[in-house]
């Protein structure tokens, strides 16, 4: 699964966490919520020298969206997300990232 995105330093882009049931044609990732489990708390960082915008969850509970800008070209910048959901008995922790490499469009 790639999760490397380019993004020129000037753009404020939105990127996307999907975790709705099978959204991705891929069957074979644990990374989907059950059909009533939804995403109840988030933290989102970022590597210094790129700046989160804005986060929020959408989707119904399902995803989180990030938007992001700056950077310095030709650099590489994690931006992580570090999630809970309502499961029971226990909350489920997700850990994602997207890597966004700096390149001039």
């Amino acid at each position: 699964m790639n999760n490397t995105f380019k993004k020129d330093p000037l753009e404020v882009l939105d990127y996307m966490f999907d975790f709705a049931p099978n959204t991705h044609g891929v069957t074979e990732y644990r990374d989907y919520l059950e059909s009533d489990e939804i995403i109840t708390t988030y933290t989102v960082t970022s590597s210094s020298g790129i700046t989160i915008v804005n986060d929020y969850i959408t989707d119904d509970g399902k995803a989180v969206v990030v938007w992001v800008s700056g950077g310095e070209l030709y650099k590489l910048y994690e931006i992580n997300l570090f999630a809970k959901t309502n499961s029971s008995p226990e909350q489920r922790e997700i850990k994602r990232k997207i890597i966004l490499e700096i390149v001039s469009k």
